[in-house]
């Protein structure tokens, strides 16, 4: 008895918004390969700085594909054929893809999710200990968490998130907030401040709006939600923080319990890790300029 034949899928089959990330992928990776068969690898030319700024895009869509359930298969597919130097195209063929995982892609965002509440408590931290910081400062990192929380936002909305995963993702009730400060509390003020300087460091902000350039490039845009389907927005975070923050100032961790003295000890290498997002690829080059044209339909992001 033959075998039933394998199905066929091709960037027709791909949902529109998820074949733009594809295309960006493959696209991007195909200029990668370009520049490097014309071997301007020197570091003193202008082009390596080019490819570098490609290889972030491409870093950073495939980030963004995947927490939103793109299979492995299409993007791994998409970066090897544009490592061949081929550009996407609607007709290719692509393999079979495989089951998504979703709890991993709910568990992903909800790492997301924990950053921004991070950030949240970070600055509010560094402004009792260290005094209010330079308007520019500040502007840096509102910038970073409304980019944050418009990356969680959209993600929340692609996996259609429930009631249920959302309170558990972002929960806005005193105690939680009493240990997320807790937990900051806990790191000390060295890396208190070092954490705040890591969010405050000047950046390109074109680098640190590229994952929502990607999730609207996708066709998923926090505009379009619902506000009760989101997080809370940036500024009712810092009010938590802020709260949470002059209530441990008031009482002293030790008031709260043991429920929070065991989530401090749990945690205490959170803080670190949450941030990790605000990172090199974030901060290096904060002064140069990287072009991203307004996306064409079909064309993913061009540089």
């Amino acid at each position: 008895m033959n075998s039933p034949p394998e199905p066929r899928f091709t960037g027709r089959d791909v949902p529109t918004g998820q074949a733009q990330l594809l295309a960006t992928i493959q696209n991007t990776s195909a200029k990668i390969a370009e520049g490097i068969d014309k071997s301007f690898q020197a570091i003193w030319d202008p082009r390596a700085k080019q490819a570098h700024d490609l290889r972030r895009v491409r870093w950073i869509t495939e980030e963004i594909a995947a927490s939103i359930g793109v299979p492995a298969e299409w993007t791994a597919h998409a970066r090897t054929a544009g490592d061949r130097g081929v550009r996407w195209r609607v007709s290719q063929r692509l393999p079979a893809p495989g089951p998504i995982d979703r709890d991993r892609l709910v568990d992903g965002l909800t790492d997301q999710a924990r950053r921004l509440q991070a950030m949240a408590a970070v600055s509010a931290g560094y402004t009792h200990r260290f005094g209010e910081p330079s308007p520019a400062e500040l502007a840096r990192v509102q910038h970073r968490m409304t980019m944050q929380w418009e990356r969680v936002g959209a993600v929340a909305h692609a996996l259609d998130v429930t009631a249920t995963e959302r309170d558990r993702m972002w929960p806005t009730d005193t105690a939680n907030w009493h240990r997320i400060v807790a937990t900051v509390r806990a790191q000390g003020a060295m890396t208190l401040a070092a954490t705040w300087h890591q969010m405050a460091a000047p950046a390109n902000p074109q680098i640190v709006r590229l994952p929502v350039t990607a999730l609207r490039l996708a066709q998923i845009d926090v505009r379009t939600v619902a506000p009760e389907n989101l997080p809370p927005p940036p500024e009712q975070l810092l009010a938590l923080a802020e709260a949470a923050t002059q209530a441990l100032e008031r009482t002293g961790a030790d008031h709260h319990g043991a429920a929070i003295e065991a989530a401090i000890e749990a945690s205490a290498t959170d803080l670190p890790t949450l941030i990790d997002a605000m990172d090199a690829a974030n901060t290096e080059s904060a002064c140069d300029e990287l072009t991203i044209p307004t996306p064409v339909a079909g064309d993913g992001i061009e540089l």
